[in-house]
Parts: C-alpha cells; structure tokens; sequence
C-alpha cells in the first residue's frame, strides 16, 4: 500500500466526520471502536465528537450494508457484540 502524508488546518475541516467519503467514516468507526475498547466503561472517549458504542454499531452496521465490504462488516459485527457486553 501507498501511503501519503499532509497538514490540514482545522478551520478547513466542514461538516460531519459521518458525510465524508466512505475510507474516512471506516476510518472513523474503527478509530472510535478501538478508543472505546480503551475506555473502562466502554462509552466513554477522549477523542471529541465520539459517539457511544450503541450508535457507532448503527454507523457501522449501515457502512457495512453500503460497502457490502466484509471487513467492515466484521467491524460492524464486533462493535455490536461490544455494545451488547457493555
């Protein structure tokens, strides 16, 4: 894989984490799943914006059902069964 690297300012950065392209959202769900697993409580994050366990398995569950992509789907599916665990 190719891998590039750039500055952006956040003043640049509009909108919703959740209507940007399709890598980034996976991006995302993933960053925000592997936070929360961090977590003691399991909904709780550092990072800024981040949805609890309970959403982030709607937004994953729908990303995988868009992407038809398995990978994610297995995301979706561990994201669930974390929620459920919590």
């Amino acid at each position: 894989p190719h891998e590039e690297s750039g500055a952006v300012e956040t003043d640049a950065l509009d909108g919703s984490v959740w209507e940007a392209g399709r890598g980034l959202r996976v991006t995302a769900t993933a960053a925000y799943f592997a936070d929360a697993l961090r977590s003691p409580d399991g909904d709780r994050s550092s990072l800024p914006g981040a949805p609890g366990l309970s959403e982030l398995s709607g937004r994953a569950d729908g990303l995988a059902d868009r992407t038809e992509d398995e990978d994610v789907r297995e995301l979706a599916e561990a994201i669930e069964e974390a929620d459920r665990l919590t």
